[in-house]
Parts: C-alpha cells; structure tokens; sequence
C-alpha cells in the first residue's frame, strides 16, 4: 500500500486526484478497486471519506496499542477479508493465507464479524474463524471498562450494572467517589452514591419537608410527595391545594411507587 498518491482519473479529462492511501501502485487497479467502494468512502483527499477513513482508524487503532503494550507476543495481526457475495471475473479480488484459501472478497466486502466496518486498509486480526478490527478483536480477549473504554488486563474488577469496570473507575457520576463495596443508586444509566442521589433527585416531604430515600416508600400527588407514614400523611385530615380540597388517605399501592390510587 501507499499513501498520499495522484493519479490522473481516465474517466475525465485532466481530472487529478489526491488519495491519502491506494492498495496499489497499479494505475488500473487503484481505479478498480475505489470502483468497488461507495463514493462517499473513497479517501480521496479533503473530502469525508479520507476524514472517515482516518477516524476509523484511529478508533482501532487505540485499542491495537493497548494490547501491544501489554503483551505483544502473543499478538497475531492478519490482513484479512470476508467473503459475503459472489465474484465474477475480472472484479477486484482480496485474497488471504488465513481462513480458507478458496475464499475471495470484493473490497467493500472486508468487514469487522462484530461492527462491519470495512477492514481492507485498516488492522485487521483474525482468531478462531473469523476477522476483527482492532478494537473488538480486542473485546474477544479482555473485558472492556464502562467508564473510560479501555480494556481491562487486571484479573480483577468490578462486575456492576451488567457493565465491566476497572476498580478506580467504578465511581459516582456527581461527584466520582469510588463505589465498590458502597451503596449506589442508578439515574439514567449512571451511578450515584447515596449523597449524591439524595442531593440531587430525591423527592421532598411536603410536612416534614424532609428527603424521600430512595428505599422508602412514598405518597405522591401530581407534583407533590410524603413519607408513607401516618406521621407524614394522616388518614382522613382534609387539605387544600390551591381551589382543591383533598382527602389524605393512607391506601396506596407500593407496586406503583407509593402513588395515591
């Protein structure tokens, strides 16, 4: 492969591209194969395409250090494809030494087997069948952290909210104090410790004018709430909110989270 290569297109007149990377130094064939490609994926330079051919290799690229630094010899890095439709003859073909060697591939058919983005000018690894882009061949051996989307290579971590965590990184949204071994509360897919929950989302009694735990059990009504006690909310007592007079009652239903029925 090359990088930063002009060719004269033969399809228009003293027509000059500037790709930032070509599979070949084969005239023909580099036109070929960018046939085979969407136009909008061709890196052709200063347009999008050479943008997301960049990003996209950077995004696997990340995770391929990660697993060189902290064992590289027990890496195998492939230059792969994936065979997904039939060839005709004459159509530009990506052959490789790993898997089986009557598979052929088109271009645009070299495809991560968990994200299906296409590998054909990125890292490719290969392991037990099937090929990967740097990143999810890594996730095929390490777990990957929740919070800041690196592998994990520790023997231990922290398993919480079905999600991988390294020990430090395990902490509250609100304030980042460490939650293993701690109680936590979960707001939009995010943890919280107890203070935190409390602070910022717990309900207010309206008698007590106390915070409403996350674990006990409440009364609402519209936008108003109390401790499901009888010395938060008597039975029988009448009050008035605004032109309505309302009966305080003590029947609710703790499956519908203490709400008046």
């Amino acid at each position: 492969s090359q990088y930063n290569v002009t060719i004269e297109n033969t399809g228009e007149e003293n027509a000059i591209i500037e790709y930032t990377w070509v599979p070949t130094s084969d005239k023909t064939l580099i036109e070929k194969y960018f046939a085979a490609l969407p136009e909008e994926e061709r890196p052709i330079s200063g347009t999008a395409g050479a943008l997301d051919r960049r990003q996209k290799l950077q995004y696997q690229v990340k995770s391929f250090l990660k697993i060189i630094d902290y064992c590289f010899s027990s890496l195998r890095i492939f230059i792969y494809s994936s065979k997904h439709c039939t060839m005709k003859i004459g159509e530009v073909g990506i052959v490789t030494d790993h898997g089986k060697k009557s598979e052929i591939w088109h271009p645009n058919c070299f495809r991560c087997h968990t994200c299906q983005q296409r590998l054909v000018d990125m890292l490719y690894f290969y392991k037990d069948g099937d090929y990967y882009c740097g990143r999810h061949y890594g996730d095929t051996m390490y777990p990957r952290c929740a919070g800041c989307d690196e592998l994990i290579f520790s023997k231990e971590y922290t398993f919480a909210e079905s999600k991988n965590w390294h020990f430090d990184h395990f902490c509250c949204f609100g304030c980042d104090k460490q939650l293993g071994g701690h109680r936590y509360m979960v707001r939009d897919d995010q943890p919280y410790c107890f203070d935190c929950y409390m602070t910022k989302f717990a309900k207010c009694c309206q008698t007590c004018h106390g915070k409403i735990a996350p674990d006990q059990q409440r009364i609402s009504y519209k936008e108003l709430h109390w401790h499901a006690s009888g010395r938060c909310f008597q039975l029988g007592v009448y009050f008035s909110i605004g032109t309505e007079r309302v009966l305080k009652i003590h029947l609710f239903d703790p499956k519908s989270e203490g709400r008046i029925i």
